[in-house]
């Protein structure tokens, strides 16, 4: 019977050539993975320029800090990390500056208890002062409710670009705060619980745009976008899916700009402009400015709990905008679509060309044709279907 390898058992050449060609496999693989792979035990300071490409950068038992002087540029490589006690984060940047640009980042958090209503106390990234460009990472966390992504502290930092990453699981999104002329453009977000972009204390040419959220708060607690006493906001273009809270939260706003945003499916209002409370002033201690200049136009809010409501807000605009929601009857539509009960503590408010839809109209027997149809939303009095 023919047996193919036989001569291979036959033949001391055959066995020879054999031999070298395993030693010469065994040198490859250990010269590749001497140049490919990288270990960090304990706090590695960054204190100069230093790069990493198309490594793989073991992170289980260590974590960068990056201090004056210093910059870490890691491009085309995957990043694994452990967070637990004593490896509160993966990167903390003291000044300098972070460039990480199309990476996969792991983030292993099955030592940290789950807290889903309580906010995170470990981070991937920690920031004091610095420049940081994120850009096309793929960035995951294993375990929910446990872990933020990327927090600012109180000293004033500038130039952040936040843009095309891909973010999955984690316990609170980017929580921006004293970051001015920030950029947070293209990404998505999957199942992010807690706040998904959290804008706080800004004052200059915040850019959130082109974003999608997919169940932003994880079905517990969370939105999508909040602005806390900011102003110089513009929020354009992102889509906001299943939030289990708010899709746009304002509190303490000024001269934002929400255009062109799709919002739906929330738990709650799809916009909702707050009146800081006596005791948010307490608890944050921050003087908070008040609400005045928001404009929302050409945006959709579809089938969210309710559409668009604030407390006290001065100088604000509403126009194009679309709103589709079901209520059970005429009277109760009537109500939640009165701008009277909406917004009563609106002054000087301009009510412009929006539009009206009921929604799942099909449910109704007979001819829907009227009911199909977007109507006139009107400033006072609740919508009235044909």
């Amino acid at each position: 019977m023919y047996t193919p390898y036989k001569r291979f058992t036959d033949s001391k050449l055959d066995y020879f050539l054999i031999y070298l060609i395993s030693i010469a496999l065994f040198i490859f693989s250990n010269v590749t993975y001497a140049t490919t792979d990288i270990v960090i035990d304990g706090r590695q300071v960054i204190d100069k320029p230093t790069s990493f490409s198309n490594v793989v950068i073991d992170m289980t038992h260590g974590r960068f800090k990056i201090v004056k002087g210093g910059s870490l540029k890691i491009e085309n490589s995957t990043i694994n990390s452990n967070l637990y006690f004593d490896n509160p984060y993966t990167i903390d940047l003291e000044h300098g500056s972070l460039f990480l640009k199309n990476n996969k980042i792991n983030i292993d958090a099955s030592m940290i208890k789950s807290n889903k209503l309580g906010l995170a106390k470990h981070e991937v990234f920690k920031v004091n002062k610095g420049k940081v460009e994120l850009i096309q990472n793929d960035i995951w966390v294993n375990t929910s409710y446990s872990v933020g992504l990327l927090n600012t502290t109180d000293t004033e930092t500038s130039g952040l670009k936040l843009s095309n990453n891909t973010i999955k699981n984690f316990h609170g999104g980017f929580n921006i705060t004293n970051a001015n002329n920030t950029e947070i453009i293209g990404n998505i977000f999957e199942n992010v619980s807690s706040i998904n972009i959290n804008v706080v204390n800004t004052t200059n040419a915040t850019k959130i745009q082109n974003n999608i959220f997919y169940f932003p708060g994880n079905l517990v607690a969370g939105d999508a976008i909040d602005v806390i006493n900011s102003s110089g906001v513009t929020i354009s273009d992102n889509i906001v899916a299943s939030s289990a809270n708010y899709g746009i939260y304002i509190m303490g706003g000024q001269n934002i700009f929400i255009d062109n945003n799709k919002i739906s499916d929330g738990y709650g209002y799809g916009i909702y402009i707050d009146t800081p409370s006596s005791i948010a002033k307490a608890v944050s201690k921050m003087n908070y400015m008040a609400n005045s200049n928001i404009v929302i136009s050409n945006n959709y809010l579809a089938q969210n709990r309710y559409g668009l409501s604030g407390g006290v807000v001065d100088n604000l605009i509403v126009s194009n905008n679309f709103f589709i929601q079901r209520f059970i009857d005429n009277t109760t539509r009537q109500y939640w679509t009165n701008n009277d009960n909406l917004l009563p503590l609106a002054t000087n408010l301009t009510w412009l060309n929006n539009l009206y839809k009921e929604a799942f109209t099909q449910e109704v027997p007979g001819d829907n044709s009227n009911t199909l149809k977007f109507v006139s939303f009107p400033r006072s009095g609740g919508v009235l279907l044909p």
